[in-house]
């Protein structure tokens, strides 16, 4: 069995969906440690801060099926 973490570098390399959800998983990633900056966030900037955690979680879960896809056709 392939080791995740190479796994996951060869699908980013090789498959542009998983690439895609990976770079787009990183961005969110950023844009939440901004909010970590703040000790106190506005009504405004809590919900955008939650829509950005469902966005990153919804990246996560596409590249999770895109691994199990691939550990099951390999």
């Amino acid at each position: 069995m392939v080791n995740n973490s190479l796994l996951v570098d060869q699908l980013k390399s090789e498959n542009q969906d998983f690439q895609k959800w990976s770079e787009l998983h990183g961005e969110l990633e950023e844009r939440l440690d901004c909010f970590k900056r703040f000790k106190f966030l506005t009504s405004d900037e809590e919900m955008e801060k939650k829509k950005v955690q469902k966005q990153k979680l919804i990246a996560k879960d596409r590249m999770e099926n895109i691994l199990m896809l691939y550990r099951r056709l390999n």
